[in-house]
């Protein structure tokens, strides 16, 4: 019952966040209480999570880097205006993408609007989402590793082509995960 509810907690986060811009976001949603012996469960092994002190030198999720849009705010030539929750990253299709950083597999399977989805938790409410995948390699409560395959580049559908989107979500002054921007969190571009 706990791994649905922390599951349903996660998506719905994520699709909170999703917003385009000039709505106005939905509330963050209370994260479900869980037992104490799922919440150590939650903890990483020293070393895995994600903190502030990592911005700027964590590894890419696929090896040769083709940003194809950025993070943030971009106004189409219609009008419409998006606002980009992660960035996007153009590859051959069946591209191997690997997880950044240890953590566990919050979600593995389907996604709304972004079809095959893996989201690692790092633990202390840092989150990275892999999406528009072809395969997932990863199964659901697992730990992976770092650099680690959780799966391969999908996107052939999509209006960009084959593509990984790549997001950050962080918690801001002790605030729910929020979607962050990634090349502010991985190494300079030449440094994957």
């Amino acid at each position: 019952m706990f791994k649905v509810s922390l599951n349903l907690w996660i998506t719905v986060l994520i699709l909170a966040s999703c917003t385009r811009i000039g709505t106005s976001p939905l509330p963050a949603p209370t994260p479900p209480s869980e037992p104490a012996e799922t919440a150590a469960a939650h903890t990483r092994s020293e070393g895995s999570a994600i903190t502030r002190a990592d911005a700027g030198s964590l590894a890419w999720p696929i090896e040769e880097v083709n940003l194809i849009y950025h993070f943030g705010r971009d106004q189409q030539s219609n009008g419409t205006v998006l606002r980009w929750n992660g960035i996007g990253l153009a590859a051959p299709p069946g591209t191997p993408v690997h997880a950044i950083r240890a953590g566990r597999v919050a979600l593995a399977g389907q996604f709304e609007g972004y079809g095959p989805t893996v989201i690692v938790d790092h633990g202390e409410r840092f989150y990275t989402l892999y999406l528009y995948l072809n395969e997932i390699n990863v199964v659901e409560g697992h730990d992976v590793a770092a650099g680690q395959v959780v799966g391969t580049v999908g996107g052939v559908d999509t209006p960009e082509g084959p593509h990984l989107e790549f997001q950050i979500r962080a918690p801001l002054q002790g605030s729910s995960p929020m979607a962050q921007d990634p090349l502010q969190w991985l190494r300079p571009q030449g440094n994957p």
